[in-house]
């Protein structure tokens, strides 16, 4: 009975979990958090969203350019107070050692799959003992090992390669897991995110029917016309080898252009068909904007649309506020609240955009805003253009534009006589 009450009591069970001292949970502990928990294995929709990945050129496009446009960020730590933290704090070195490559990665899985598992292997020995290393692991090998009990809760990850017959048990300490919001009722799959791949399912079957079709008909070349004989007697035999004559004409690359000669009293009709009866080009079109539309982002900035917009720097400035900013938060909240990198410690996390010239206001509005205030410190003026502050104390004293007078400055009008 004490050692069901071990099992179930979930403080206990956190306090068993957290005496292991190594990295992955092995051997009868990860058989007893296996027993008395439910395994989130990697969905089909993993595997698929990699497939498509893989195959449709509008997906890997978008995924592309918004993870390589998100990676691209810098990640920087500060303190609350906005002090920048010292060059050999132990937050600092980890965010300067995870590089681009594994950014990139970590943001193609949040926008292809909505999740992320990142695994923070700990250097214990060494000249850089007590370094972390954040490594991004592939969600399609990762499943997610939740309590039982109420409110559910996330105690442990499972890493299986079937390839090469490797498994790894990490504790919930030692993943990072990061995703989006799933709204699905299934037990079985509301812990995993819910990817784009997944809400597009038919707009992106039929723009691959479309291409196929498309693709089928430029091979084959359509059926300009037709071919016949007007002779009324029809002899099968030579209509055998006119057709094998025809056919061995047209498929020889050296006769390209010339024309086919019969005999007999041979008529062609054209029947004008195009390639395709219907226009295949604007329904492409449309589904790819739906695509576009999923990850909210326009179809001019993946160079698709015509059309021309007179503010190419509001629309780039919408792609971040609306496609890059979310996810970016999303992995800045979970940097934060990790024990290991900063939670506690009054530590903010944060990637820096100072960088994107289509965020940042442009000198003029700035000196413009400034202009139209009426209360102003002169030295507010110099650093927002850009200059230094000047050390005169007076320069750091509200300055009133002229013009403006205190109300009790003015002198009360006498009544007039109303005799007058």
């Amino acid at each position: 009975m004490k050692l069901l009450e071990d099992l179930t009591g979930v403080t206990k069970l956190n306090a068993r979990l957290d005496a292991i001292q190594t990295k992955a949970v092995s051997g009868n502990i990860s058989s007893m958090i296996t027993a008395i928990s439910a395994q989130i294995f990697p969905s089909w929709q993993v595997f698929r969203d990699v497939e498509t990945y893989r195959i449709v050129d509008e997906i890997s496009s978008v995924v592309n350019k918004l993870a390589q446009t998100a990676a691209n960020l810098p990640m920087y730590a500060y303190q609350e107070d906005g002090q920048d933290l010292p060059p050999n704090n132990i937050l600092t070195k980890i965010l300067k050692r995870f590089s681009y490559s594994e950014r990139l990665k970590l943001f193609s899985f949040l926008y292809l799959s909505n999740e992320a598992f990142i695994y923070k292997q700990k250097i214990d020995f060494g000249p850089n003992a007590g370094m972390i290393d954040l490594h991004i692991l592939h969600p399609n090998f990762m499943s997610v090992v939740l309590s039982l009990e109420f409110p559910t809760r996330i105690i442990g990850y499972i890493y299986r390669d079937p390839q090469v017959n490797y498994e790894a048990k990490f504790l919930p300490e030692e993943i990072l897991f990061i995703r989006g919001f799933n709204p699905e009722i299934d037990f079985y799959t509301r812990w995993r995110g819910v990817s784009k791949t997944t809400l597009l399912c038919r707009r992106i079957t039929r723009l691959e029917a479309n291409k196929a079709n498309s693709v089928a008909q430029m091979q084959n070349g359509g059926v300009p016309g037709l071919l016949f004989d007007k002779s009324t007697e029809f002899d099968v035999e030579a209509q055998g080898q006119r057709d094998t004559r025809m056919l061995k004409h047209f498929t020889n690359p050296d006769n390209k252009g010339l024309p086919y000669n019969t005999n007999g009293d041979p008529v062609y009709v054209p029947i004008g068909s195009n390639l395709v009866d219907m226009d295949s080009s604007q329904l492409a079109l449309i589904d790819s904007k739906g695509i576009y539309n999923a990850y909210g982002i326009s179809g001019e900035w993946m160079n698709i649309d015509s059309t021309v917009r007179s503010d190419v720097k509001e629309m780039i400035r919408q792609v971040y506020t609306t496609a890059i900013q979310p996810y970016t938060t999303l992995v800045e909240e979970a940097f934060e609240k990790d024990p290991d990198l900063g939670g506690g410690d009054n530590i903010t996390i944060a990637f820096d955009f100072s960088n994107v010239s289509e965020l940042q206001q442009s000198l003029k509005d700035k000196m413009d805003g400034l202009a139209a205030a009426p209360v102003m410190i002169p030295n507010d003026i110099l650093e927002a253009s850009g200059a230094d502050r000047d050390p005169d104390p007076k320069m750091n004293l509200p300055w009133i534009k002229a013009g403006y007078q205190p109300l009790d400055s003015f002198e009360d009008i006498p009544p007039v006589d109303d005799a007058l």
